[in-house]
């Protein structure tokens, strides 16, 4: 389990593996690295040695995220062209990359209970989304009309958050993705990336996840056959043409 005993520095990286106290050395080589995994980087703690890592960032170009408990030094890095967070917790919604700056362990523990609670939820709403797209394909298939059969299931046991807010199947209800045709909401390819976040969290803790595993490699196949870019909920779709297909 991750330790929360920072005394210097740690790097959070997207696979939830932790590199501790790196030398000063260390961590200016790999701020100084261009490849895109610094594109986009959150840093929490702007003292000394953060403020300065962070302004190298900046001046190269790099989007930088920030959020310390000191006002002065966020107005600082606010004009060298950083974006304010709220919270670690934020930062740690949003960001694939992390550096933490602390002289003490409760902030380091608020980003990682941030980025743990994130892949959780969203691999239940992934799985959560397969198995609405499922019985409302299979009821349509029997003869039911999916604006009753929706109906139906938000009236009984099988209502969840999908079926009353954010039904996959198109006509069934107003003002979600699948009423136009999957455009905007939360794209398939960034449903799979948090999937696979969640899958290498779980290997690193031995954690079984059948359903989630099946999830992963179902959105990976979405996202090879051309639906990256529209709604997760578009498995629905997936999974109708799928069928035709049989």
């Amino acid at each position: 389990m991750m330790s929360t005993k920072f005394t210097r520095t740690a790097l959070f990286i997207s696979s939830f593996k932790r590199v501790p106290c790196l030398s000063d050395n260390s961590l200016r080589r790999n701020l100084s690295n261009t490849s895109s995994r610094w594109a986009e980087v959150g840093f929490i703690g702007l003292g000394n040695m953060g403020s300065r890592m962070a302004a190298n960032l900046l001046s190269k170009g790099h989007k930088v995220t920030v959020f310390d408990v000191n006002s002065m030094a966020i107005n600082t890095a606010l004009k060298q062209g950083a974006t304010n967070a709220s919270s670690p917790a934020e930062i740690a919604s949003k960001l694939k990359t992390i550096v933490t700056m602390l002289p003490a362990s409760q902030h380091v523990t608020e980003v990682y209970n941030g980025q743990a609670a994130k892949i959780c939820n969203n691999m239940l709403l992934a799985i959560e989304m397969i198995g609405v797209s499922e019985a409302m394909n299979l009821g349509m298939k029997l003869g039911l009309e999916p604006k009753l059969l929706l109906e139906i299931i938000n009236m009984a046991s099988g209502q969840c958050w999908t079926s009353k807010v954010y039904s996959p199947v198109p006509g069934t209800m107003e003002n979600v993705p699948s009423a136009r045709q999957y455009s905007g909401g939360f794209g398939t390819a960034l449903m799979s990336k948090d999937l696979g976040l969640a899958m290498d969290a779980a290997s690193q803790v031995k954690a079984p996840t059948p359903l989630g595993s099946l999830a992963n490699n179902l959105y990976k196949l979405m996202v090879n056959s051309g639906f990256a870019p529209k709604d997760f909920s578009s498995v629905f779709q997936f999974i109708q043409g799928a069928a035709k297909n049989k």
